[in-house]
């Protein structure tokens, strides 16, 4: 799949959100709540390096603490949001609708009468600061007749500057009526030079009666960086959520498509189908074969190993033959079929560069190694033999035969694997030796299947461990022309 370049890959949204309305009580008259407050949560995230697909349906693609953001139908599941997106191009535009950083600091505290509050901003490149105070109720009742109505509290924000003494920023009244939370917010920009002091200071008395409610806290402050920043070459996704609709900031998962990455000039990643003979050129899409996924990690200068490994360096066409045979078609264990092997997995940490390339081999069961100046890749897959050894031509006439130690061997093994119906969380799959088990009991072994998101690839790990451990296998020793040749004898047979 070619993703079409440095255009966003999702602008969505959805508005639309009343405010709920305040009922009365008995004993008396209550007027209505007027004072109606909305925080709006403005959070981005970084997918990736880039480029990327991106999310494969748009906001359906999009999950807030689980639920997609749009049903299968298009309908929202979600009220008053927004979505916008980069897939990481070097020019790409800066992200629609988020050309700020915003940073928000905790507080948290009530703000009383003769105690006002000091918070420091010390980054030099903050523009701006906005604070947040809320009332948890205000209202007043007349103690004769029952009846509840709303009142007023005042505050002054302050601003000093790298220690010049602090000037008035604002008085401010929060006037009305309410019987639930209310939140205010408030910007101003921060002149001079840094740090800045911000001071939060209560002008109305403190209520000292049960019947007036109008206590004041300072909940937060945003350092605000007014900077137009495109991210680039990194995949970011920005979000507006109405806080209304959730009591913490949602947990935001997104089914995308990752790295645009190098693959064979007559290969289409969707189809899996290689088209005539290759002429060794490639073009850029998207892929989740682990050979091609290999090949952009040692190639890449940005993230990978192309600062030190030549693009000549690599076998190519062994990748080749191994990119084939992951595409090749195999059961799935439910009646259909899926290619045999595919790597569909996040890299989030710095890893050893050897490391990382066996871990990413070991999807298809093989490795790298360096022979005749070049880097070549391995799969652990059907081909001619090599050698053949018989009584014959082997000294003595004689091989000598010895089994692993009874501890070594494994009779069930647990393969974990990411399930994308469960948005990726892991999930086991069992696979048994059921002969091994007969004679020797249930010996288990954990395997995590590494970028496998398919239960039927998830059984081949299994059985491939399977078929290759101390087990399945006797190690037979015999001299030949005067050296040592060692060899394995599977029983059993080999996963497709």
């Amino acid at each position: 799949m070619n993703q079409p370049p440095h255009h966003p890959f999702v602008i969505a949204g959805r508005g639309g959100v009343g405010g709920k309305r305040g009922r009365g009580g008995g004993g008396g008259s209550e007027a209505p709540n007027s004072l109606k407050s909305r925080q709006i949560a403005r959070i981005i995230d970084l997918l990736s390096e880039g480029p990327i697909v991106g999310p494969w349906d748009g906001a359906k693609s999009v999950y807030f603490d689980g639920v997609p953001v749009l049903g299968d139908d298009g309908t929202p599941n979600f009220e008053n949001w927004t979505i916008a997106g980069n897939s990481g191009w070097p020019d790409q535009p800066v992200l629609p609708g988020f050309a700020q950083q915003q940073g928000e600091v905790a507080v948290s505290l009530q703000i009383k009468k003769d105690t006002p509050i000091n918070r420091t901003i010390l980054n030099g490149d903050v523009n701006r600061c906005r604070v947040t105070v809320s009332v948890p109720s205000l209202q007043v009742q007349n103690t004769t007749t029952g009846d509840i109505k709303g009142t007023s509290v005042v505050f002054r924000v302050y601003l000093q500057s790298n220690g010049g003494g602090f000037a008035l920023v604002t008085e401010h009244t929060i006037s009305g009526k309410t019987n639930t939370r209310y939140q205010r917010a408030l910007a101003f920009p921060l002149t001079g030079d840094p740090p800045w002091d911000i001071r939060l200071e209560r002008v109305t008395a403190d209520s000292t009666k049960n019947n007036l409610q109008n206590d004041l806290y300072w909940d937060s402050f945003t350092e605000i960086i007014d900077q137009k920043i495109n991210y680039t070459l990194s995949a970011v996704i920005g979000y507006t959520i109405d806080a209304e609709q959730f009591q913490t900031i949602p947990k935001r998962v997104v089914d995308c498509g990752g790295l645009i990455v190098s693959v064979p000039v007559n290969y289409d990643p969707i189809t899996r189908v290689y088209t005539g003979v290759w002429s060794g050129t490639f073009k850029q899409a998207w892929t989740d074969n682990p050979a091609w996924v290999l090949y952009d990690l040692v190639t890449q200068n940005r993230y990978g190993l192309g600062d030190f490994v030549s693009i000549n360096d690599i076998d190519k066409w062994g990748l080749y033959s191994i990119g084939q045979w992951c595409d090749a078609l195999v059961p799935n264990g439910r009646g259909g079929q899926e290619p045999r092997w595919t790597f569909n997995g996040v890299i989030s940490s710095q890893q050893e560069a050897f490391d990382l390339l066996a871990a990413v081999a070991s999807v298809f069961r093989g490795g790298m190694y360096w022979a005749g100046g070049q880097m070549v890749g391995m799969a652990d897959k059907p081909s001619d033999p090599v050698a053949q050894y018989t009584n014959a031509n082997v000294l003595d006439g004689a091989f000598s035969y010895h089994d692993a130690d009874i501890f070594a061997r494994k009779t069930q093994y647990l393969v974990r694997w990411n399930d994308p119906t469960n948005l990726g969380e892991p999930r086991p799959a069992l696979v048994e030796d059921q002969t091994g088990i007969a004679k020797f009991g249930i010996k288990r072994d954990e395997i995590i299947a590494i970028g496998c998101t398919s239960e039927g690839q998830a059984q081949r790990v299994g059985e491939a461990t399977s078929s290759r451990s101390p087990m399945s296998m006797s190690v037979a020793s015999a001299g030949a022309a005067g050296s040592s040749r060692r060899r394995r004898r599977r029983s059993g047979s080999m996963p497709p």
